[in-house]
């Protein structure tokens, strides 16, 4: 099983505002060494 990750309140508001200006989800992943894709797809 996996284990749950908490993200920092101030990283879910950087994705979202990438989010809005259209950033590649690749882009976002990179920059923010975030692994998990369905997460900033949720956000």
């Amino acid at each position: 099983m996996e284990n749950r990750v908490a993200y920092p309140l101030h990283l879910n508001e950087i994705i979202i505002q990438m989010k809005q200006e259209n950033t590649l989800l690749k882009t976002i992943m990179a920059d923010l060494a975030n692994k998990n894709k369905t997460q900033i797809e949720t956000w």
